[in-house]
């Protein structure tokens, strides 16, 4: 795995001890963990908390977290000691933190939104309008874009350096990336839990009626006030983890890509997981490899 530091000098890949770059249909869709050995003394600025590492050379990561610690291996006379890193995607890291002032917003574009929670992205692909945002004083805006996203049945991915918005329902129509057999990954069931942790939702209209959503399968219910049937619908559907996958490093994947296996099922990814281990820590061998956690549409 590439990194590079903000002055543009690439990380010696010796001094990465392991590195996970993981993809997710989340308001924050990019985000890198790593444990990187301690070398020359100007690594302790280029790697301190607010600075920011490069990966895929397009993908600028704002470390949120920076810890230096010993390692239990040493060399010559003195221990090796490394930084375990945190870091997000630096043009929607913004939308983690905890606000001092709220956020209100009607009609307004995903891309308005995210920009107005402190997020740098230029717009959003696929952009639509979110007719009620509210984000009171001293929450964090990532919990109401979720619940903007789940509204209108959809989720946001980062690809080719842009934000992209897709509906549920249209990452099925892709064409798929891969085709993977079914006897290399583990098999998720999970219908019992299914039916206690996704609801269905009713709301009232202003004539005082009731509004119902999808009701197909006995399910927990939930109220949700100023919502249409459109939207109700919407807030039930979701995906379920089917599978775990693990492949080599196939960094080009990311989520929201659709995955075919074998035995016919095509099935949509939820987190990508691109990790890489030098082997310098503990003298084992190098590995690189990919997993993935990918699931059906629960409508």
């Amino acid at each position: 795995m590439i990194l590079t530091f903000a002055d543009g000098k690439q990380i010696r890949g010796d001094l990465i001890k392991t590195a996970t770059l993981r993809s997710d249909l989340a308001p924050i869709p990019l985000t890198l963990e790593a444990e990187i050995r301690a070398g020359e003394e100007s690594m302790d600025k280029l790697l301190a908390e607010g600075q920011v590492l490069t990966t895929r050379g397009i993908d600028a990561m704002r470390i949120i977290k920076s810890v230096r610690v010993a390692g239990r291996a040493a060399q010559g006379a003195r221990d090796m000691e490394a930084y375990h890193i945190t870091a997000l995607l630096d043009a929607c890291q913004g939308v983690a933190y905890v606000r001092q002032r709220a956020i209100i917003k009607e009609n307004a574009s995903l891309a308005a939104i995210y920009r107005a929670a402190g997020a740098t992205i230029k717009g959003v692909e696929e952009d639509f309008p979110v007719p009620r945002f509210y984000c009171p004083v001293g929450d964090t805006p990532t919990f109401h874009i979720a619940r903007a996203l789940q509204e209108e049945g959809g989720a946001v991915r980062w690809k080719d350096g842009k934000l992209q918005f897709l509906r549920l329902g249209d990452l099925f129509k892709q064409t798929p990336i891969l085709t993977l057999p079914d006897n290399t990954s583990e098999d998720v069931e999970s219908g019992f839990l299914e039916r206690h942790t996704v609801p269905s939702f009713v709301s009232l209209a202003p004539s005082g009626a009731t509004l119902m959503g999808n009701f197909d399968k006995a399910r927990t219910v939930r109220f949700s006030p100023f919502k249409d049937a459109q939207r109700l619908r919407n807030m039930t559907r979701c995906l379920v983890q089917r599978k775990v996958s693990r492949i080599n490093l196939a960094g080009q994947i990311a989520a929201g890509d659709l995955i075919a296996y074998t035995r016919g099922a095509k099935l949509a990814v939820i987190t990508a997981a691109h990790v890489f281990g030098s082997g310098t820590d503990d003298g084992g061998a190098q590995e690189a490899y990919t997993r993935l956690w990918v699931g059906s549409l629960e409508e």
